[in-house]
Formats: C-alpha cells, structure tokens, sequence
C-alpha cells in the first residue's frame, strides 16, 4: 500500500479505462480508496481493470458516460452513489479527440469536441457532485 491511507473513500475516475486513467485507478485502490471507473466506449478494458481492482480487496464499479452530456453525467453520479455511494475524489481524466494532428490542420469540430471534453466536463461534473461532496 502506498504512504497514503483512503480507505472508506470513493473515487471517481472519467476517462478510467484510458491509459492514464487505468495507473490512477490502480494507485488509488493501492491506497484502500473504492474506485468509479468511468468510461466512454471502452467497456471490456474497464471490466478488467473492475476485475484487477477488486482483487485489491477494495471495491470497484464500472460505469458509462458521456463526459459532454450533463444528463449523462448525471446519470454516472447516480449510479457511483448506488453502488459506492457519495464521491470523495474526483478524477477529470477523459478528454475527446478523434483526430490528433498540428493544431493548424484541426477542424473547428475538434475544437469543440476538446471543449465539451475538457472544459464543460468539469462544470457537468462539478454541478453533479460537487453538491454531495460539500
């Protein structure tokens, strides 16, 4: 376990079944937290590592969402607080972009994909569970 004690905590990881998102979900249950993988389309890797997490002796949830709609956001905050109740610590991992390339050649479309991912995500995600955090 590492030098940090989050046992009886929950944390809730967009983007969870990512590269990036995989190591922070590993580390967290390393330090006893219960983890939200939150994932977009990549069902199976989040089942996996669901399955690599639980073996931690913690608990693990897979959830679906859309980052870039606050209903779907909602509707993950619902389902984290069903099966590991309210959130202790949010992970703003997922961002959305389909075509990485010089920032010359990006469409106005990746643009605004980038947006919804990056930016509105955070307000969606703090309007949802910032609220049962406080």
């Amino acid at each position: 376990m590492i030098p940090i004690d989050l046992s009886n905590k929950v944390a809730v990881i967009t983007g969870g079944s990512g590269a990036l998102g995989r190591v922070m979900g590993r580390t967290l249950a390393e330090a006893g937290a219960d983890i939200a993988i939150c994932y977009h389309r990549d069902q199976e890797t989040a089942h996996l590592l669901r399955d690599e997490i639980t073996a931690k002796n913690v608990r693990a949830a897979v959830v679906q969402a859309d980052v870039t709609n606050q209903d779907s956001i909602n509707a993950m905050r619902d389902a984290v607080v069903n099966t590991l109740g309210a959130a202790d610590i949010i992970v703003n991992n997922a961002v959305i972009q389909y075509n990485w390339t010089s920032v010359l050649e990006q469409s106005p479309e990746d643009y605004e994909s980038q947006f919804q991912s990056c930016v509105l995500h955070n307000v969606y995600r703090d309007q949802a569970f910032v609220p049962g955090m406080i």
